[in-house]
């Protein structure tokens, strides 16, 4: 795991950060933000007074667990895409009503697909906002406006660039992210690559002049092993969202054998053989080089750190090339 330190002087701008995202929702200084997650409180959450609860206590009866949220009289929440679509699942198959007059959801940690936010923002009516932060280069990186364009650099925190074979990628080009801190002198991170990939992106219509992601993948650098060459595993993503399969809720591509690729499926919703089986033929229509088998799961564990792991790679370190799964980082929670 990696351990690095932040200069104290940081705090200011980690929190004046924050509240430039959330103007962004529409959210005004003072205004309440309720975190949902498993994590305990740290400073900055102290500091901008965000109040926190527990997903244990989201888990029950959906009626119960949405007046624990109220209570609270939230504009707006937070959470890690994975519990809040499970949470917006329990919501919307119960018929609760989740209403609330909140002014946003922001949505971290995993990648945020459009079935995620359509479901998130049906079960609360209110609008879902892609952030994107990491705590080496001090958290809040880039955010939605309420255009929902693409993600703005906080380019007052870092500089950002997207680069592929060495050179500046363009507008619609994809790359790896990398990340410069502007304020952290203790432990400066310069040129950090954050092993994710993002998309750079146009000019936002809202007007702002900050820099534009139109997306940004995750930790999606990753191949699938075959028997000739590898294939990026991101090729098998795409066709999956192409599928626009209402009833996934959480979904993992496991490698655990040279040319096999296991699909594990968290249903919304029980499956029937029908669309098991189209599932899997479309998948297996993608590169003949590697067999894809469809698993269905009753849930999928996060990381340590709260993130949905989207690609489990297969351990070639024998000669062999088919040993077991690595044990996974622990990739920092974003903000």
């Amino acid at each position: 795991m990696l351990e690095f330190y932040d200069d104290t002087n940081v705090r200011g701008f980690v929190v004046a950060s924050r509240l430039l995202f959330e103007s962004w929702m529409g959210l005004a200084v003072g205004d309440r933000t309720v975190r949902l997650t498993n994590w305990p409180s740290t400073w900055r959450n102290r500091v901008i007074g965000e109040l926190r609860v527990q997903v244990s206590r989201l888990e029950g009866d959906a009626h119960e667990a949405i007046e624990v949220v109220k209570a609270l009289h939230p504009s707006s929440l937070i959470g890690t895409v994975s519990i809040l679509s499970s949470f917006s699942n329990n919501i919307l198959r119960s018929g609760v009503e989740a209403r609330m007059g909140l002014r946003g959801i922001a949505t971290s940690a995993d990648m945020l697909l459009p079935s995620h936010r359509d479901m998130i923002a049906k079960a609360f009516e209110s609008s879902v906002f892609d952030r994107y932060g990491l705590a080496e280069v001090s958290g809040y990186v880039a955010q939605e406006c309420d255009t929902h364009q693409g993600l703005h650099v906080n380019e007052g925190l870092v500089i950002a660039e997207v680069v592929k074979d060495g050179q500046l990628c363009g507008p619609g080009e994809t790359g790896r992210l990398i990340l410069t801190n502007l304020h952290n002198y203790v432990m400066p991170f310069i040129r950090y690559d954050t092993g994710d990939i993002a998309t750079v992106g146009d000019e936002c219509s809202c007007g702002r002049s900050f820099a534009v992601l139109a997306r940004i993948e995750g930790r999606s650098p990753g191949w699938v092993i075959t028997k000739s060459i590898p294939i990026a595993w991101t090729s098998f993503l795409v066709q999956l969202q192409s599928m626009n399969f209402a009833k996934i809720e959480q979904f993992q591509f496991v490698q655990k054998k040279v040319g096999e690729l296991t699909l594990l499926i968290a249903p919304r919703s029980a499956l029937v053989n029908s669309e098991i089986t189209q599932l899997t033929r479309h998948m297996n229509s993608i590169r003949s080089l590697v067999t894809v088998k469809v698993e269905i799961v009753d849930s999928i564990e996060p990381a340590a750190s709260g993130k949905h792991i989207l690609f489990k790679p297969l351990n070639v370190s024998n000669d062999s090339r088919e040993g077991e799964i690595p044990s996974e980082n622990s990739p920092s929670e974003n903000p």
